[in-house]
């Protein structure tokens, strides 16, 4: 993860000459955590920059994507001194009292992340509200934000829809009368969303077949579920570059009837 040993490059430059030494020394020691958390991106094929994005994929649920640039890591690392070895990466949710334009927020929620994470789903409590997502760095003493997002907005739980039929003690009889005299029908059918994101001008193939990626480097795939074992290869290639990285998705999908009920 490119974490190991850093320290407080901005303290002890005054005073005796070796307290000066060893904020040189840990300026150095961050200044080579941060390049090699560079280096292990190089060598899985993606150079990362300072991007994070927040979608609102339903009223309850957010979809943030992200990646943390070399530069943003150093100032991480000399930010936090001899916390920053220790520190784990994290996912705050804040919630935006005063909707889009608010400028104060509230902690929901601050989620632990494995290192290599750059996606993640988070649920919210509260349908119709605005959030603000924060990605970074926390230590047991502090918590550094390496990332933003805008406020964003979800949608509001739908309403029935009104149509417009008067309902009365007569009509009720009859549906009933017409819901009796015919089994239940109930028909499902399942769906599974992939989600990804690679270098931008990348090539991805899922289950060797090509799929579109856009300006920013993400990708979408859908794929019908039907009962048993499903296998996705993905496989992602830098543009002008031979290396690749793959990732295998696999699930188990059974579907069940348990029969009518009185």
């Amino acid at each position: 993860s490119g974490r190991a040993g850093s320290g407080r490059g901005t303290s002890g430059r005054s005073g005796k000459r070796a307290g000066g030494e060893n904020a040189v020394a840990d300026d150095e020691v961050a200044d080579n955590a941060a390049e090699n958390a560079a280096e292990n991106a190089t060598a899985a094929g993606v150079a990362f920059e300072d991007a994070i994005d927040v979608t609102a994929v339903d009223p309850r649920w957010l979809q943030v994507s992200w990646s943390v640039g070399e530069e943003t890591l150093r100032r991480a690392a000399k930010s936090m001194g001899p916390d920053f070895h220790a520190a784990t990466l994290v996912l705050r949710v804040l919630k935006c009292e005063g909707g889009r334009d608010s400028t104060t927020a509230r902690l929901l929620s601050e989620t632990p992340l494995p290192d290599d994470a750059q996606q993640w789903f988070v649920n919210v409590p509260e349908p119709g509200g605005h959030y603000r997502v924060q990605v970074g760095l926390a230590s047991q003493a502090r918590f550094y934000a390496a990332l933003a997002s805008a406020v964003v907005p979800t949608p509001r739980l739908c309403a029935r829809p009104q149509t417009g039929v008067p309902i009365t003690s007569d009509l009720l009889h009859d549906l009933q009368a017409l819901q009796d005299d015919q089994p239940v029908r109930l028909q499902v059918r399942a769906e599974l969303v992939l989600h990804g994101l690679t270098q931008p001008g990348g090539r991805v193939d899922v289950d060797g077949e090509t799929v579109p990626v856009d300006r920013e480097g993400r990708f979408e795939v859908r794929r019908r579920l039907e009962p048993g074992r499903l296998v996705l290869p993905v496989e992602a290639q830098a543009p002008r570059e031979e290396q690749t990285r793959t990732i295998i998705t696999a699930l188990e999908f059974s579907r069940r009837s348990l029969g009518e009920e009185s």
